[in-house]
């Protein structure tokens, strides 16, 4: 198992809509990597700000979020 702890600047907005993560943020993750008989797995947590406008208000939104992650990158058949 082997874990990782890093930052990346985001080089294109992500998001569509009222609410979005723009370009040049910062999410910060913490990953986890294990071997598993089907392939790796990933798991892990994601924390950055999104930015937006209310729907209702029109007012400008900037939030923290915090999402957890996992998945099974499998290997292939061959």
């Amino acid at each position: 198992m082997r874990e990782h702890d890093f930052a990346v600047a985001l080089t294109e907005r992500w998001g569509a809509g009222l609410v979005y993560f723009d370009e040049g943020a910062s999410l910060r993750l913490d990953v986890r990597l294990e071997s598993v008989h089907e392939g790796v797995l990933v798991s892990g947590e994601a924390e950055g700000e999104y930015v937006g406008v209310c729907g209702r208000c029109l007012i400008d939104i900037h939030a923290p979020v915090e999402v957890e992650f996992q998945e099974l990158f499998a290997y292939s058949g061959d």
